[in-house]
């Protein structure tokens, strides 16, 4: 069996290791693998098409957020260059890139790290639109750290009391200005909505306003013009996702700071932030490195109430405890309390308090660490994650009709 992994640019360097990460875990199986690498300056209508010309016959292509879009000159896609089914994992908020999967071929496969963003592709862009829609969580990255015996040997290997990786995020409503008053008031009650419970998707809190007045957006009863008009408002609802993430990323570092969480910092924008130990924006290798180093590791969700990140994954794999608000992903996949600290937004203080505790109880916190890194390390690498790239594959093969080894 032959795979093409294709590899581009990514912000800190984390996409292109995933990339290698899965193809490390191809490798594991038996198959013929391939890299291509697409850097910055690259022809890419060009130097696309040849590179999967010269890899010869393939049963399988995939990617990471990027290439399912591309169509050559003559419309041919990846696919059709591939002769293979292409695999599309999308590892960010969907709506972010709405022109994107509008592009996407309907022979693609895609795979969503959120179940909610399932839900939202199949309501907004049509149920069975793509050759296979599923969903596979991300993995963790880096090679497992030797856990220590002791609590006593973990701590002082560890320097570094809390981390938090990721951006200062701050509400901005900028996109909001030119929107018709109506629909900032609607979206605003949607934001409103998501602040005061645990968690809501931000296109079914927005369908929600719209049911309380009267507005069934799925409703066969509409007219086309309503449909379009209600259908690119909801478009519009990664402006909910903006605004609840932002919030909520600060309301975090206020009660961090309020409960005395001693946060070392790494990301863009916390010049000047003060309470926190800053190390500024790191590539993904000294991240990791930093994870190694950290007794607990925070992490939060991103607003993906259904899905994962790699960054606890990553952090466990490291050997730190880690602690990140509530989603459905964590809670089926680890042990709360045992595995992993999950915290609340409708009790933040309360469970950020709790959290901060728990760092002074340095066996409590061991046991965590070695806790989590085992449930990591035995089923959350990427490694786990490549039978669900090749399943979603042979499904797409399926439906498409191929005949070759991966449709068998």
């Amino acid at each position: 069996m032959r795979v093409a992994l294709l590899k581009g640019l990514s912000q800190y360097g984390v996409l292109r290791d995933f990339v290698d990460e899965i193809a490390a875990g191809f490798v594991r199986r038996g198959w013929d693998v391939q890299v291509l690498d697409f850097p910055e300056k690259c022809d890419f209508p060009v130097d696309l098409p040849r590179a999967l010309a010269g890899s010869g016959p393939l049963d399988l292509v995939f990617s990471i957020n990027a290439f399912a879009e591309y169509r050559g000159s003559t419309g041919r896609t990846v696919a059709d260059l591939a002769g293979a089914p292409h695999v599309l994992e999308y590892v960010d908020y969907p709506l972010n890139f709405v022109e994107r999967f509008r592009n996407i071929p309907p022979e693609t496969a895609v795979l969503l790290v959120d179940r909610s963003h399932i839900r939202m592709v199949d309501a907004l862009f049509g149920a069975n639109r793509f050759a296979y829609l599923g969903f596979c969580p991300h993995g963790g990255l880096g090679t497992p750290a030797p856990m220590p015996a002791t609590a006593a040997a973990w701590v002082a290997e560890r320097p570094i009391a809390v981390l938090f990786a990721g951006t200062n995020y701050r509400a901005d409503r900028a996109g909001w200005a030119a929107l018709p008053e109506q629909v900032r008031a609607l979206f605003q009650a949607a934001v409103d909505m998501a602040l005061a419970t645990e968690w809501i998707s931000p296109l079914e809190a927005v369908d929600c306003v719209l049911t309380a007045c009267g507005i069934d957006p799925n409703s066969p009863s509409l007219g086309a013009a309503e449909r379009d008009d209600l259908r690119q408002v909801r478009l519009l609802t990664v402006l909910v996702q903006e605004a609840v993430r932002c919030e909520r990323r600060q309301r975090f570092l206020n009660t961090a700071r309020k409960v005395g969480l001693p946060l070392t910092v790494v990301g863009n924008l916390w010049d000047g932030v003060p309470g926190v130990d800053n190390r500024g924006p790191v590539e993904i290798a000294e991240c990791l490195r930093l994870m190694r180093q950290s007794r607990l590791a925070f992490s939060l969700s991103g607003n993906f109430g259904e899905g994962s990140h790699e960054r606890p994954l990553s952090a466990m794999l490291g050997g730190a405890a880690v602690a990140c608000d509530r989603t459905g992903f964590y809670e089926s996949a680890f042990v709360p309390g045992r595995d992993i600290a999950l915290f609340r937004w409708t009790a933040l203080e309360e469970d950020l308090a709790g959290i901060a505790a728990l760092l002074r109880d340095p066996e409590a916190l061991f046991a965590m660490a070695a806790a989590g890194h085992t449930a990591a390390v035995a089923a959350h690498r990427w490694d786990h994650r490549v039978d669900t790239i090749i399943a979603a594959g042979r499904a797409a093969a399926r439906k498409l009709g191929h005949t070759g080894a991966l449709a068998a």
